[in-house]
């Protein structure tokens, strides 16, 4: 009897950790980005995920939302492939930085996987949960989309943020304006290169801070921004950046802008002349129903170049 029943148990063991390991493989299948060794990604200290808490302390980070349903071709053509140039592009330009990519694609249904997949799986890229990051950082689920992309500023693993659309160009005129903010010694970055832009203190996707410069500022605001109320509606994290970041700001900042200068005195020309009449920073990919900047006013362009007309 005894015999019988060590058997029984002996089988029981065997049965629970067959199913313990054919579970373990199909988190693997499903997303083997979110394993850690061999055990399961369950909790991690970034705002992102366990493949971000891998890459260690003084991350940069540039940071984007993506949002919808995969399967529907618009939003591939419309983000996902240009997002897939521009991780591209970043790797080549910002060496030193870390893409983060906030998604609502589920892990159960392999949404994640196949994001990545449809990237090409890009050493660069980390992809974040949004709902498992908001979870975990007791923030109300139902935020607007468009801020996820600034949970890095909670994260206490990033030293350098920048915020950044999906479906933006990324310019050599860009680069030169974040080289020049990087060597400042100011924290905040702003980039205004349209008169379109000349309404709004902070553009969502055209911005970006030194995080580890005033980490406790900048943890108190956007922890404040994140659990306030908001509506949804397009322009709604620019309105919020108003309240909440740009007062941190606006004495704190390297600021370019090329239409604008008038309106906000503090900023400055950019260190480069804009390539194209079309061309400017921010600007979308294929998108023909934004006109040109046309010509810059002349107190908005740099002293030494008065003839930049498209400055």
């Amino acid at each position: 009897m005894k015999q019988s029943f060590s058997f029984y148990r002996l089988v029981h063991f065997i049965e629970i950790a067959m199913v313990t390991s054919l579970l373990l493989i199909a988190l693997i299948l499903l997303h083997p980005h979110e394993i850690i060794g061999n055990r399961p990604c369950l909790s991690f200290v970034t705002t992102c995920g366990c493949q971000a808490d891998e890459r260690g302390p003084n991350q940069n980070v540039i940071s984007f939302s993506l949002f919808g349903n995969l399967s529907d071709p618009s939003l591939s053509v419309r983000y996902v492939q240009p997002l897939k140039a521009l991780t591209a592009n970043i790797s080549r330009v910002y060496p030193d930085w870390i893409v983060r990519i906030y998604h609502n694609f589920s892990k159960e249904s392999g949404g994640d996987w196949l994001l990545r997949e449809m990237l090409d799986s890009p050493a660069n890229v980390d992809l974040c949960d949004s709902d498992d990051v908001l979870r975990l950082n007791q923030i109300q689920r139902n935020v607007f989309p468009m801020i996820w992309r600034f949970l890095p500023l909670l994260d206490p693993l990033v030293d350098r943020f920048m915020s950044r659309d999906t479906d933006a160009e990324l310019i050599s005129r860009e680069t030169d304006a974040v080289r020049e903010w990087l060597t400042s010694n100011a924290t905040f970055h702003a980039m205004r290169d349209h008169p379109w832009h000349c309404n709004i203190e902070m553009l969502g996707g055209l911005w970006g801070a030194k995080v580890q410069q005033r980490r406790d500022d900048i943890h108190r605001a956007i922890t404040k921004l994140f659990h306030r109320r908001m509506p949804f509606f397009h322009g709604v994290d620019q309105l919020l950046l108003k309240f909440y970041v740009w007062p941190l700001a606006v004495k704190d900042s390297v600021i370019h802008d090329s239409h604008c200068c008038e309106l906000f005195p503090s900023a400055r020309p950019f260190p480069s002349r804009r390539q194209g009449s079309s061309l400017f920073v921010g600007s979308v990919y294929s998108n023909q129903s934004v006109p040109s900047p046309g010509t810059c006013p002349q107190k908005c362009r740099p002293e030494r170049h008065p003839d930049w007309t498209e400055c």
